[in-house]
């Protein structure tokens, strides 16, 4: 693809990790016009309620329940126009996917949402160790050698940077991970290998993680408000992205609108 500066058109790869109940699922369904991948198919009400109570189309929404449909989204994601209506079409007969092509509220999404890295890495991983798989040490436990952690983070990495190359925002959810490595606590993103985090966090533009902001009332039901935190301890894995705050309302539509109105504003003034 041939850039230049007249290009406008910016696409944002964001992790967010956090604790279970912590809004992730809910910012992927805030996203612009979302497909969301699904490594639980539990998690699919969670995302109906969601977008019952954001107001929003429910999104389109499909459970990868295995490291060949983690493939085949991916090839599809790279290669189709219309990713939507080939991931239907490829799953059901085909006068039921013409019938949820047509209900669907979009045909080409804006914003893919990977829900959960955590699991899509663990997929990547079982691939791994299914090619070859681990040998046992003499106290009768697996034994991982160098050679399939060096697989996983060169697996990991392309993984990720195949999807910040594609042509869509990419929010990436992630499990919270707190733990103590060498006498200091380290909070980060859930993913099989101690490395992966900063490999990853490398080839995102921003780095948040989610937590409880607030609980207030509406009506007689009680409303959870959700944050990102762009910005923290050094022990805590984040990366800012201005102009987004150090701790963000939970609305990714929102981000989006002003890092847009930020590239305009740029350019216009540049054209002055």
């Amino acid at each position: 693809m041939f850039l230049n500066e007249q290009q406008t058109e910016r696409n944002l790869n964001i992790l967010v990790y956090g604790q279970t109940g912590a809004g992730k699922t809910a910012l992927g369904v805030s996203a612009p016009d979302p497909l969301i991948l699904l490594s639980e198919r539990q998690g699919f009400e969670t995302v109906r309620d969601h977008a019952k109570r954001l107001g929003v189309p429910m999104p389109p929404t499909f459970w990868i329940k295995d490291k060949n449909e983690l493939a085949k989204a991916v090839h599809v994601l790279q290669s189709d126009d219309a990713p939507i209506a080939k991931l239907i079409g490829d799953q059901l007969p085909e006068a039921e996917a013409k019938a949820a092509i047509d209900a669907l509220p979009y045909l080409r999404p804006k914003t893919i949402v990977f829900d959960s890295l955590t699991d899509i890495m663990q997929l990547i991983w079982e691939g791994i160790v299914e090619q070859s798989p681990l040998k046992n040490a003499k106290d009768g436990l697996p034994d991982t050698t160098m050679r399939h952690w060096g697989a996983m983070a060169t697996r990991g990495r392309s993984f990720v940077r195949m999807c910040r190359d594609l042509p869509y925002h990419c929010l990436f959810l992630a499990l919270l991970d707190d733990k103590e490595v060498e006498g200091e606590r380290h909070i980060g993103p859930a993913l099989p290998m101690r490395s992966l985090p900063a490999i990853i966090g490398a080839a995102c533009n921003a780095v948040g993680v989610a937590r409880v902001a607030a609980k207030r009332k509406s009506g007689e039901e009680t409303v959870m408000v959700h944050s990102v935190q762009f910005a923290g301890p050094d022990n805590v894995m984040t990366k800012p992205l201005r102009p987004l705050r150090d701790v963000e309302v939970a609305n990714m539509t929102s981000w989006i609108k002003r890092l847009d109105n930020q590239t305009t504003e740029t350019k216009e003034k540049e054209n002055d």
